[in-house]
This record gives C-alpha cells, sequence and structure tokens, in this order.
C-alpha cells in the first residue's frame, strides 16, 4: 500500500511538473514537424516581446558574470523586494480568484524585480552608462550573445516557415 502511495504521489508530481514547466506551443501539424523538439516550436513560435525579455535576461546574465559579487546581503535584499513587488504585480494582474495564471508569466513577475534589483547593486559605481558596462569587451560580449540568441531565433523561425 504505501509503494502505490508512493507511487501515486511521484506520478502526480511529475504531472504537476510537466503542466507547469511544459512550453504553452500549440502542437504542430503535420509528418515532419511531429519530430522537432518542444524548445525549437517554441523558439518557432517566439513573438518579438518575449525575443526582447530574451535579450534582457542574457545582457543580465552577461553582466551579472563579469560584476558577480558573493554577498549574501545583495541577494538576500534582491530575494525580499523580487518577492514583495512580484506579488503586487501578481495581484495587479488577477482578474478573479478562480481564474487560472499562466505559470510563466507568474514567474516573470519575480524574476524581473530580481534581475533588476541585483543588477543595480552590482553595477552600483563600477562606471556604468545607464545599462552599458565601462568596458568595451563587456558591450561587445553581452550584444553579441543577444544577436547570436536573435539570429537562432529568427534561422528556425525562417527553417519552420520553410516546412
Amino acid at each position: 500500500m504505501a509503494t502505490n502511495l508512493r507511487r501515486k504521489g511521484a506520478e502526480c508530481c511529475t504531472a504537476l511538473f510537466y503542466e507547469t514547466f511544459s512550453f504553452s506551443v500549440e502542437q504542430p501539424v503535420g509528418d515532419v514537424e511531429k519530430h522537432k523538439t518542444p524548445m525549437l516550436n517554441y523558439l518557432a513560435q517566439l513573438p518579438r516581446g518575449k525575443v526582447i525579455l530574451w535579450c534582457y535576461l542574457i545582457w543580465y546574465l552577461v553582466n551579472v558574470s563579469f560584476y558577480f559579487d558573493p554577498s549574501l546581503s545583495l541577494w538576500l535584499n534582491s530575494l525580499g523586494l523580487s518577492f514583495i513587488i512580484g506579488l503586487a504585480l501578481t495581484l495587479s494582474i488577477s482578474k478573479s480568484p478562480r481564474s487560472k495564471s499562466d505559470p510563466w508569466q507568474i514567474f516573470r513577475l519575480f524574476l524581473i524585480p530580481f534581475c533588476v534589483s541585483s543588477f543595480s547593486s552590482l553595477i552600483k559605481n563600477q562606471g556604468f552608462i545607464l545599462v552599458i558596462p565601462p568596458k568595451s569587451s563587456e558591450q561587445l560580449t553581452a550584444i553579441g550573445a543577444c544577436l547570436f540568441f536573435v539570429a537562432i531565433v529568427y534561422t528556425i523561425k525562417f527553417a519552420h516557415r520553410k516546412d
């Protein structure tokens, strides 16, 4: 009996995980597209606004890699602000208590304040102009990473259209 409960619990958790973290992309039609991965389908259908959001994340990650600070207080403060602001943003978009929210949208509502807070703390007194790093090598790395991502997305979009 305990084994059955564990198995049912594992199946439930697996289904919940898959439902929560699977990409909400329409299933492709046709024999050729059946063999494409969900990631390729996701990138092929990625709207321009989400491409821009991914570029923001890439810019953030590149700059954090150059200016990382292991200070626990910096990251805890960022988490605290992220929780407070994310909760407020989540409440501001809620339609009704029964309406189902998009898990990725909720995740972004908490992630963006975390990134903004930690980014501003990391670049303080580092010579940044707005969000542009002071060294050209850092600028080129961030711009190059974003352009590389955009090139991949639009190459996949172009190839997906031909199929």
